[in-house]
């Protein structure tokens, strides 16, 4: 999958949600998606019904097993800037 499909299927989404505008959200997107359609499908529906659904996902670790979520990375921060200390 390439920059430009991912760029589009996104943009598709947020027409018909502003609220998903924001580059957060896109981040843990495309973060949980790992290059995937399906995934990335699967993520953008997620994101409809619940925008905080993604990024639960993919900045908190803990957060299926039962433990109490540990907020593990900042996906406000760009890629590569995003991990915690």
């Amino acid at each position: 999958m390439d920059h430009a499909e991912v760029t589009s299927e996104i943009e598709t989404v947020i027409q018909h949600n502003d609220e998903l505008a924001s580059e957060r959200i896109i981040r843990c997107i495309v973060y949980l998606s790992e290059g995937s359609r399906r995934r990335l499908q699967e993520w953008l529906n997620y994101s409809i019904q619940d925008y905080r659904d993604p990024i639960f996902a993919a900045e908190y670790e803990g957060r299926i097993s039962g433990e109490t979520p540990r907020r593990i990375r900042d996906f406000k921060r760009p890629f590569g800037q995003n991990e915690l200390l």
